[in-house]
């Protein structure tokens, strides 16, 4: 059942996610990149968080489109958040840019936690320039796929639900 879910939806997503422009969508395995982001205790990399799955979100607070997803994420951040790794990543860049995604996260009850990344090294990596961004990873590092573009709650759950194949076997 996980290969079947893992080939469909690498299928899906090749023909139709990122139209065919991501140079990971792939039939080969291919490892996600390694890339660097900070919080409150410093400096992180995605490596770092390889062992269990993965779902790496890139948004700001001044997208409406990631605005509108975020509900959707801290409510799977809630129910998954013990078997899934979230990477909510934050590429506001203002000059207080720390304390302007603490107070945005803060005003709307968020609980999900957020990574920061000011320079952009996350969208740089993947080669995209555009946001919201959303990348689901094996938990050895694989690519599964990924969306650009705002995520609905039924879209995100068929992600998290790949995820946690290969958590509950």
């Amino acid at each position: 059942m996980k290969h079947l879910l893992t080939c469909a939806l690498t299928l899906l997503l090749s023909l139709c996610l990122f139209a065919g422009a991501c140079a990971w969508a792939e039939e080969e395995p291919v490892a996600a990149p390694d890339f660097s982001f900070s919080d409150e205790l410093g400096e992180h990399y995605f490596t770092d968080y390889l062992g269990k799955p993965i779902l790496m979100n890139i948004w700001a607070t001044w997208c409406p489109p990631c605005r509108a997803e975020l509900p959707h994420f801290d409510e799977a951040y809630a129910t998954y958040g013990d078997r899934i790794n979230f990477l909510m990543i934050s590429v506001d860049s203002d000059q207080d840019y720390a304390a302007t995604v603490a107070s945005f996260l803060l005003e709307n009850g968020y609980s999900f936690p957020s990574m920061l990344d000011p320079n952009a090294n996350s969208l740089m990596t993947y080669g995209i320039n555009s946001i919201p961004v959303t990348v689901i990873v094996a938990p050895d590092g694989t690519l599964l796929g990924g969306q650009v573009g705002m995520l609905d709650a039924q879209t995100l759950q068929a992600y998290i639900d790949v995820l946690l194949s290969y958590v509950e076997e």
